[in-house]
């Protein structure tokens, strides 16, 4: 993660106020966030034989997150550089190495152990990553998706059948906003539901987040923040939260609100 300032403002030669290197990606951080929140978490994935691929795999196993599923690849582990903005917002610029490798057959026991599997939108972003995931969705007694800009730009055109076996579909607003062309977070959500989806819950930032499923369609709203630090894996840590809650029986509403909380944490850390 390197704090910038506004991107326009960038000469060839910047000086940077911070710079620090974390184990991330959206499924660490869903599932840092997970086991967190009391569930019982293993990653699926590939690593390079490199020294960020042996950080991930560390801390990983330090932050309770099963990683017997990980497999080294002869590719460099992938990287993103996450720029900050002053207002805490970020651009990404995401180098996805290894996790554009296919990672081979899936365990046999996999359908038997998962209740849920979490999936990003960017594993929909090359060939080999993307039969994984729909291997992954093939097998799962429910599943989570939870989108990235990329597809949801390319949603109508390339990625409409990919939401085929979703249960629950996390957007934020923009995404939302992409994939249906409404406006209004409660027209996006609706739309969404409209293609299958049990339960879409469009996620606004600091304004927490809307939920539509057939039991209620509801603004669920957060604690204001005051000082938003950095919004790095918010949503992340939105999806573990939720995901965790769910599993423990928490009527969707209150595990909405519990990932409200999750994701606030992270932006004021």
């Amino acid at each position: 993660m390197a704090r910038t300032p506004a991107l326009e403002t960038i000469e060839s030669d910047t000086t940077i106020e911070q710079l620090s290197i974390r184990v991330a990606g959206s499924a660490a951080n869903c599932a840092i966030a997970a086991a967190a929140a009391g569930a019982q978490v293993d990653v699926i994935g590939l690593v390079g034989d490199d020294a960020f691929g042996g950080m991930i795999v560390e801390k990983l196993n330090a932050a309770g997150v099963g990683t017997t599923l990980i497999r080294h690849s002869e590719h460099q582990t992938g990287v993103v550089i996450s720029q900050v903005r002053p207002n805490g917002e970020r651009a990404l610029l995401s180098y996805r190495g290894a996790n554009a490798q296919p990672y081979g057959a899936l365990p046999e026991q996999l359908g038997a152990m998962a209740d849920y599997v979490y999936l990003s939108g960017y594993s929909l972003q090359n060939e080999a990553s993307a039969q994984t995931a729909l291997a992954l969705k093939s097998v799962a007694k429910r599943c989570l998706f939870d989108p990235t800009h990329l597809f949801a730009r390319d949603f109508q055109l390339h990625h409409k059948q990919h939401l085929s076996g979703v249960h629950i579909l996390t957007p934020n607003l923009e995404e939302a906003q992409l994939m249906t062309g409404r406006t209004a977070f409660a027209d996006c959500a609706a739309a969404l539901r409209d293609l299958g989806i049990a339960t879409v819950i469009v996620k606004l930032g600091p304004q927490g987040c809307y939920l539509h499923d057939s039991h209620c369609q509801q603004w669920i709203r957060t604690s204001p923040v005051t000082d938003r630090a950095d919004t790095t894996g918010a949503g992340d840590a939105f999806c573990g939260t939720l995901l965790a809650r769910c599993l423990q029986g928490v009527a969707m509403p209150k595990a909405a609100e519990r990932a409200n909380e999750a994701a606030r944490r992270i932006v004021c850390s």
